[in-house]
């Protein structure tokens, strides 16, 4: 965001991402007026234009915020790169400025983050209980682990037919 002369305001979230934060009860319309009260960013400027992360536009209500404080409110592109190219274009969003790129790293990431806890859970359950379980050999812990990769490192369709696979097998393995 080099050379973009604009001010930054930071809205408190409780260190929680606007996206997130707009979900819950972290980042609110409530946020953004009382940081436009209390930076007295209005004797710095001479619009009254806010651009809102479009990401948060689950929490906040422009309407509400221009009724409260005078700003005319409006939701930005999804990622700050963009916000140069934004200005450029008169304030006007691009349909792949108001997209969310969600790669398959981000996934990974994603999957990484929620997944590996529960099998490192699910796998001391396992190792705890495997001596009271009795019959039940290595296959079934076996056909566990293979369903725990592919949910973590598979999100293609074809990983989710293996899954119910596997899952079909430990169940005819139980009967």
């Amino acid at each position: 965001m080099q050379h973009l002369d604009c001010w930054l305001l930071i809205a408190p979230s409780n260190g929680i991402n606007v996206w997130c934060g707009a979900c819950g009860d972290d980042f609110l319309t409530d946020s953004v007026i009382s940081i436009l009260k209390t930076s007295k960013i209005d004797e710095k400027v001479t619009h009254r234009t806010l651009i809102l992360p479009q990401l948060s536009a689950t929490g906040l209500d422009p309407v509400e915020i221009e009724k409260k404080t005078g700003w005319h409110a409006k939701f930005g592109p999804v990622y700050a790169d963009d916000l140069p190219a934004y200005f450029k274009q008169n304030q006007i969003k691009t349909p792949e400025q108001s997209r969310v790129k969600f790669t398959r790293i981000s996934r990974l990431e994603m999957g990484n983050l929620y997944f590996i806890p529960l099998f490192v859970i699910l796998s001391l359950l396992y190792a705890i209980l495997a001596p009271f379980i009795g019959l039940l050999d290595g296959i079934l812990y076996i056909q566990f682990v293979i369903i725990q990769i592919l949910m973590i490192y598979g999100p293609l369709k074809l990983s989710s037919i293996i899954a119910n696979l596997f899952t079909s097998l430990s169940l005819l393995t139980l009967e």
